[in-house]
């Protein structure tokens, strides 16, 4: 489990990273009346966003989308982004990062091509 120094939110990995998907999901859970702001992930990042319980805004960049159980957002999380819980309640939500399949390629040919040492 991951908790935010604020101790406003934490994060359980919901589905293992041993399964045949993708990526790992997480359950993360948001205090009532409470927020949390998110440094942007890595280029083409996709955040896909489905609120179990209670309510949640999320903010990318200076545009607020306001989700209730069931409801699900899929955005762009490589640029800052923000959750708040404005609720009485404490919110639920599950959340799926996912990468570009090309731009996740081509990190990784990047990160193992060898580089030339000089001398």
């Amino acid at each position: 489990m991951w908790m935010s120094y604020s101790g406003a939110y934490w994060m359980s990995r919901a589905i293992s990273a041993n399964t045949p998907i993708a990526k790992p999901g997480y359950e993360l859970t948001l205090a009532a009346r409470s927020s949390e702001a998110v440094e942007p992930h890595p280029l083409e990042t996709r955040g896909h966003a489905v609120v179990s319980s209670g309510v949640l805004d999320i903010t990318l960049e200076t545009e607020r989308y306001c989700l209730g159980p069931d409801d699900a957002l899929m955005f762009n999380a490589d640029i800052p982004h923000s959750y708040e819980n404005r609720g009485e309640l404490a919110c639920r939500v599950y959340l799926v990062l996912t990468a570009d399949p090309q731009a996740e390629a081509e990190r990784t040919r990047a990160r193992s091509v060898p580089q030339l040492q000089t001398r």
